[in-house]
C-alpha cells in the first residue's frame, strides 16, 4: 500500500467539525439534482441510504417546499406555489484534524476537467454553549472583487435585530471554494461575547492539500492584521 493511501482508510464521516468554540465547519460538493456522482478511487463510500440517515445528514437531496403564499395568490403574482431545489449536496469526510484545523477528503470529483459540476462550498455554522450562539459575529475580507462588497461587513448576525426565523438563518455562512479568483480569500471574524469581553478576531483560511484534500484552519490574530472597517465594528 502506498503511503498517500493511508489517510483514506480512517475517514470520519461527520458533517460538522468544531473549528473553534464558536464555529463549526463543513465542506460539501453541489451536483444537479439526481446526477450520478463520480467518486475518488480508493475510497469506500457509505451507501446513499447511510449518508442520508446519519444524524448530521452527509447527503442532502433536493427538496420541495410549499410556498407560504396561497396557490391563488401565487398565481396572481406570477410566483410558484411549490418551490423545488435543483441541487444535491454531498458533504466530504474528514481525513485528519487538530486544534483549529481540519483536513477534508474531496471524495466527489469532476468526471471531466472541463465540467462545471460539482462545485465546492465551505460552510460555517455559528454554534455556542448549549447549541445556541453566545457570541455576536461579524465577518469581512481584506479583498473583494465586486465593488459593492468592498469594505462591507457581512454574514452571521451583521444586523442587530432578527425575528426567530432570521436568527436561525443567520447562524450559517456559506462561502464558495476556492472562489472567483481560484484562491480562497481569508475570512476575518470579529467575535464579541455576550459577557462584554473585549472583542477578539479570528482568521479563517482554506487551501488545497495533497491527494484531493482541502485544509481549513482557524486562528486568533492580532487586530492589526484585520481590515480596518471590521475593527471599527
Amino acid at each position: 500500500m502506498e503511503e498517500q493511501d493511508k489517510p483514506r482508510l480512517n475517514l470520519r464521516w461527520d458533517k460538522w467539525f468544531r473549528l473553534t468554540d464558536v464555529l463549526r465547519v463543513t465542506l460539501d460538493s453541489t451536483l444537479p439534482a439526481g446526477a450520478e456522482p463520480k467518486f475518488l478511487e480508493g475510497i469506500e463510500v457509505p451507501s446513499d441510504e447511510e449518508l442520508e440517515k446519519k444524524e448530521n445528514r452527509m447527503l442532502l437531496r433536493a427538496r420541495k417546499f410549499e410556498s407560504k403564499i396561497s396557490p391563488e395568490m401565487a398565481a396572481r403574482l406570477g410566483l410558484k406555489s411549490v418551490i423545488e431545489e435543483n441541487y444535491d449536496r454531498y458533504s466530504h469526510p474528514i481525513s485528519s484534524f487538530g486544534e483549529g484545523k481540519v483536513v477534508y477528503m474531496v471524495h466527489v470529483i469532476k468526471a471531466d476537467r472541463g465540467d462545471k459540476f460539482p462545485y465546492l462550498r465551505l460552510q460555517l455554522w455559528q454554534r455556542g454553549v448549549g447549541k445556541k450562539p453566545h457570541s455576536f459575529l461579524k465577518c469581512g475580507r481584506a479583498k473583494e472583487l465586486k465593488p459593492e462588497h468592498q469594505d462591507k461587513v457581512f454574514g452571521f448576525q451583521s444586523k442587530r435585530h432578527y425575528s426567530e426565523t432570521e436568527i436561525k438563518k443567520a447562524q450559517y455562512l456559506p462561502l464558495s471554494y476556492p472562489g472567483l479568483v481560484g484562491a480562497f480569500e481569508p475570512l476575518f471574524i470579529r467575535v464579541a461575547e455576550h459577557d462584554n469581553r473585549m472583542p477578539y478576531f479570528l482568521k479563517i483560511t482554506a487551501h488545497d492539500g495533497p491527494d484531493n484534500t482541502v485544509i481549513v484552519e482557524a486562528k486568533e490574530v492580532d487586530s492589526n492584521e484585520v481590515p480596518l472597517f471590521l475593527r471599527r465594528g
